[in-house]
């Protein structure tokens, strides 16, 4: 029997992350903290944005729903998380506000094309990489090639235990964003979106 929402958000909040969880947890907190230190010193609160791309599951492609046209990466649809996150900057901004990203995707290639569209201009971070290495919680490091799914140039992160461990880091600092750009179809961001009743703005896909 499913538990109704209520009852699902408080035992996420009851929730203690794991050691291991807590060792990704801690570079991105810092990042927002600082981030948090230096609106403050600016005169302005800070707005903390949580973006999740979701654009397929290799543990799905045996139903054929995931790994199939058009769940590989898609431009044009990461453009779409972009064109969200400047929108919710700029009414932070009218708000007297700075903004922070928080971005979560197991596609390193959505992750860069973010980076590359808005890191310009505000604070984008990132938990660490698991396996692949190289992160450093504000996605330096990052690079092209074959994924867990063997998806080339997606660079999809692996399934293994630290990889575990670093999603459940991302739906962690999900879940304490003030508002979440999501892919409509992710239970992920919308379980953690449940936490707090945290502000959604979804993403239709493109087409």
């Amino acid at each position: 029997m499913r538990l109704d929402a209520g009852k699902r958000a408080a035992f996420y909040r009851a929730l203690v992350p794991s050691a291991g969880v807590s060792a990704f947890l801690a570079p991105a907190l810092a990042r927002i903290d600082a981030a948090r230190a230096a609106a403050a010193a600016a005169g302005a609160g800070l707005q903390l944005v949580g973006v999740h791309v979701r654009q397929g599951d290799a543990l799905d492609a045996v139903n054929g729903f995931f790994n199939s046209a058009p769940s590989a990466h898609d431009d044009a649809y990461v453009d779409k998380f972009a064109a969200a996150m400047l929108d919710a900057a700029a009414r932070a901004a009218a708000a007297g506000k700075q903004t922070a990203f928080f971005v979560a995707s197991d596609q390193r290639r959505a992750r860069r094309q973010l980076r590359g569209r808005v890191g310009g201009s505000h604070a984008v971070i990132e938990v660490p990489q698991g396996r692949h290495g190289g992160g450093d919680g504000g996605g330096v490091g990052d690079g092209d090639g074959v994924g867990g799914d063997g998806s080339a140039g997606e660079g999809r992160e692996e399934r293994d235990l630290r990889g575990v461990q670093r999603a459940v880091a991302e739906w962690v600092l999900l879940a304490r964003a003030d508002v979440i750009v999501r892919s409509r179809e992710s239970s992920f961001s919308a379980e953690a979106a449940l936490v707090h009743r945290t502000k959604c703005v979804n993403v239709e896909p493109v087409g």
